[in-house]
């Protein structure tokens, strides 16, 4: 992520403090969760709180997002 980038939520459009987690999505992949937003070394080009990210897909979507960064980690 560009050092001082502003994270914009795509569900309600208010910041996101990198310092914490989201839910991040690039073209062609599924979603990620990212604990530290701060420690992308990229820049998706969707990110969400967690909570609006579960607003709009569903918890289970949010549950498997954070399963797969746990499967990574692995």
């Amino acid at each position: 992520m560009r050092l001082g980038a502003t994270l914009r939520c795509d569900g309600c459009g208010k910041d996101i403090d990198p310092r914490g987690p989201g839910v991040t999505k690039s073209a062609n992949t599924e979603a990620w969760w990212q604990p530290f937003l701060e420690d992308l070394r990229s820049d998706p080009a969707q990110h969400w709180h967690p909570l609006c990210f579960a607003a709009a897909f569903g918890t289970d979507a949010l549950i498997d997002a954070v399963h797969r960064e746990d499967l990574r980690r692995r």
